[in-house]
């Protein structure tokens, strides 16, 4: 919180770069071309792959690992704002802070500010507040599994390349289709994903007042508003034999709201070898929440909405709720010195 005194300004920031430490061992397209020769070889039913006849010529072929995998860059910046007088104190704070995920796709940006005031406004009356408002934006690239960004490339074949000639991902062609391959994985980190959008507004408000000597009266409310979009979507592709023909969107819009109102009165009081402090109060709060979720099919891909598409077979969801508590408290220590 803010002292009394000048205004003082202050910055802390610092840009710092991720990188995988590292990768497994993989063959290039030479080794990979010299193993599918011995297979065709040596097991029934096997054709071999014209283009690898002589493994010497060919290049090193597609690095997948270095294709999904990028340098990351990320950056933290704040500044504040704090000082006062002998009866106000003040603070003013905002910050940034942006990340870009090792894997190419995925980043994570936040925006925060907040403010606090502590004003005494006569003598034996002080109020004030405090004010933070947050908003966070991620993007998560389908990552874990076995169908993930990193399995994926660890399983899709050197000779195939990240695009086609007219720019459009490429995938395996009919001999090299595989089970285990189920996507382009550099399409599959900069197209299917998930977003997260959150919002969140806290505040605090108080009062003391000195009643009279030795007894103090503080009353106080807060609340906590947050909102989050969350979207995963699945586009429409043709990565080689890979085929999505319907791209699907889900959904889901989170709200949650809560305050608590607490009121207290404290007696503080020492007479000779004696003390005393004794308090009473009480508390009243309340939370609410609402979620809902929907789905639609068939949208474009590059306008991925809600206001797109088709109704999906898969039924809307939702919850909403609330709770809450109102209570009574009182203490008392006395001590003997």
């Amino acid at each position: 919180r803010g002292k009394r005194g000048e205004a003082t300004v202050s910055y802390n920031g610092y840009y710092a770069v991720q990188e995988v430490y590292k990768t497994f061992d993989m063959m290039d397209l030479p080794a990979y071309a010299r193993y599918n020769n011995e297979v065709a070889a040596e097991v029934a039913g096997i054709n071999a792959n014209p283009r690898f006849a002589d493994p010497s010529i060919l290049g090193p072929g597609t690095d997948w690992q270095e294709a999904i995998f990028q340098l990351a860059p990320m950056q933290s910046h704040s500044i504040s704002i704090s000082g006062g007088t002998d009866a106000t104190r003040y603070m003013v704070s905002g910050g940034y802070f942006e990340q870009e995920g090792i894997i190419i796709g995925s980043n994570f940006n936040r925006f925060n500010v907040r403010a606090n005031i502590d004003t005494r406004i006569s003598k034996g009356i002080e109020i004030g507040g405090t004010i933070a408002l947050s908003r966070k934006d991620e993007t998560i690239t389908l990552q874990d599994g076995g169908d993930g960004v990193i399995s994926q490339a660890a399983q899709m074949p050197p000779h195939i390349p990240v695009r086609n000639f007219d720019g459009s991902f490429a995938g395996p062609d009919q001999q090299n289709a595989s089970a285990q391959i189920g996507s382009n994985p550099v399409a599959l980190a900069l197209l299917r994903n998930n977003t997260v959008l959150d919002n969140r507004v806290m505040t605090t408000l108080y009062a003391d007042i000195e009643l009279i000597s030795a007894l103090k009266f503080r009353s106080e409310i807060a609340v906590d508003y947050g909102n989050a979009l969350i979207k995963a979507f699945q586009p429409s592709y043709e990565w080689g034999t890979i085929v999505n023909r319907t791209s699907q969107l889900g959904q889901s819009s989170n709200q949650n709201f809560f305050w608590v109102w607490r009121n207290y009165v404290t007696y503080n009081r020492s007479f000779n070898d004696h003390g005393l402090t004794a308090m009473v109060g009480y508390e009243a709060q309340k939370g609410q929440y609402d979620n809902f979720t929907a789905y639609k099919l068939g949208m474009p891909n590059d306008l991925p909405s809600m206001r797109q598409g088709d109704i999906s077979n898969i039924a809307n969801t939702g919850v909403k709720g609330w709770n809450s508590l109102i209570s009574s408290f009182a203490r008392a220590i006395y001590n003997y010195d």
